[in-house]
């Protein structure tokens, strides 16, 4: 009977520290919580599907994300975007399907968006899969006033990226 019971203490122990563990921290609060952008354009069905990093303080671009390096779009697994119909991105063709998306940060203000058909990655396994690489577009992100979460805003003509001090804009129309 003790041995039964030791393992149930011990296995509800270690249960409790994964939860834990995957929330966050001691306030239950998840550290990089999923979201999700949705909406028409032109017609289109647009989904995002991200995780929402914070800044809290740190160096973000040329920091956390390093220059030349290729970067998730968000937190945790990679974003993910599905557009409904073929499309245009900035006037490059992309068929219809769910992408992962990311960004290649070339400097403080050029970047690449880049989307990949293996739209089930976790964020970092891009350099393993980037040979399904569809679409590289290159955009100029702006400066903006500070904004501590990652949004993603569909609006009447396309996407906008837009997180600490930096925000890009790229258009989407149908094919």
């Amino acid at each position: 009977m003790k041995i039964g019971t030791t393992v149930l203490i011990i296995g509800s122990m270690l249960c409790g520290t994964s939860t834990f563990a995957q929330m966050g921290g001691s306030n239950g609060a998840v550290l990089s919580p999923p979201a999700v952008a949705a909406g028409t354009i032109n017609g289109v069905k647009v989904a995002i599907t991200y995780s929402v990093p914070s800044v809290k303080g740190r160096k973000i671009y040329g920091g956390l994300e390093k220059f030349g390096s290729v970067w998730r779009a968000g937190a945790n697994d990679a974003t993910t975007m599905s557009f409904d119909k073929n499309v245009a991105i900035d006037g490059k063709s992309l068929a219809k399907g769910k992408y992962a998306f990311f960004i290649l940060l070339n400097n403080e203000s050029k970047w690449t968006l880049i989307f990949n058909k293996n739209a089930g990655q976790w964020g970092t396994e891009h350099d393993s899969n980037k040979a399904q690489d569809v679409l590289k577009v290159d955009v100029t992100a702006k400066t903006i006033a500070h904004l501590e979460k990652l949004k993603y805003t569909i609006t009447a003509d396309g996407i906008t990226f837009a997180w600490d001090t930096k925000e890009i804009h790229f258009k989407v129309s149908p094919k």
